[in-house]
């Protein structure tokens, strides 16, 4: 915090500077844009740590566009949440903070579908205080560049679920924006999970590409398993060797795993391997038809 605090040696706290052979005009101070773009990814992203490659952005030379630039197209990432922290703190960096984007998860998805964030739901003596959603557009409509849905934030079956989920998608689709949806290997999207159905994920295998970003040599014992149509007491209890892990340990072992619900989209090789080589195409190809591929 005492660096934070310390004025910068470039513009002494000022924040710009002027411009060369103009004693009129100033200039952001890159302290500026950087506390700006810290506020704009907010904590948990700017937090992060910092990575300069990734299958998701790779950027050119000075003055070029960037080699790779994924944030136009409709991905279902897969990889633990704290690994992926990472990517969207490079990717969402670099676009800047002119780029906007929301972060939402399925259960947010459902509470503003339900009315429950409407500006009539809200308490009078708050309501022109809080940030209110009259409906899902207002959440995920044409305004953001990009919407990123973190699935399996559920706490019980909600019938309408799948069929939220979907609306949302489709707005996303009319408005020619891209989405990307996040899977992680402990909450899978497939039989079983709380915002899936047969229907929502051939919507999504129709319009997603599967990006695969699972560092498997370091699997995530803090990413407990979420979402999901079984008890937590199933899934922690059996483990390789048999030995019970017990509810303190809350570590999703490969034996336990196998109550997770089957991969309904599965990409087995890795993104993390050649992020800037071409990528090849795979499963279907991709609907061209009223939004982004």
């Amino acid at each position: 915090m005492a660096e934070d605090l310390k004025p910068c040696l470039r513009c002494n706290g000022a924040g710009v500077l002027p411009v060369e052979g103009d004693d009129s005009t100033v200039q952001q101070c890159i302290c500026s844009y950087s506390r700006a773009l810290k506020i704009h990814l907010g904590a948990e992203i700017a937090t992060a740590p910092l990575i300069q490659k990734s299958p998701l952005y790779v950027a050119g030379l000075p003055g070029e566009v960037p080699k790779v630039d994924r944030t136009g197209e409709n991905l279902f990432i897969k990889g633990y949440w704290r690994d992926l922290l990472s990517h969207l703190k490079w990717t969402l960096g670099c676009k800047g903070p002119m780029f906007r984007f929301r972060l939402v998860t399925d259960e947010k998805l459902k509470i503003v579908w339900l009315g429950q964030e409407s500006y009539a739901a809200r308490a009078k003596s708050k309501r022109d205080e809080v940030v209110t959603y009259n409906s899902l557009n207002d959440l995920v409509g044409s305004d953001l560049d990009l919407v990123i849905i973190r699935l399996g934030f559920l706490g019980h079956k909600n019938v309408a679920m799948p069929g939220v989920l979907k609306e949302a998608l489709m707005i996303r689709e009319f408005a020619c924006k891209p989405t990307w949806l996040v899977e992680v290997p402990t909450s899978i999207f497939g039989h079983g999970h709380f915002s899936y159905s047969e229907e929502v994920a051939d919507y999504i295998d129709d319009h997603f590409e599967i990006v695969n970003l699972v560092r498997k040599e370091s699997s995530r014992v803090d990413d407990t398993p979420h979402g999901i149509a079984i008890p937590p007491v199933a899934l922690m209890a059996d483990t390789e060797d048999g030995e019970d892990v017990g509810l303190g340990a809350m570590t999703p072992t490969a034996g336990a795993m196998k109550y997770m619900p089957e991969e309904r989209f599965k990409r087995t090789e890795s993104d993390l391997d050649s992020p800037g080589e071409s990528r090849k195409s795979y499963g279907k190809k991709k609907s061209k038809g009223g939004g982004p591929v």
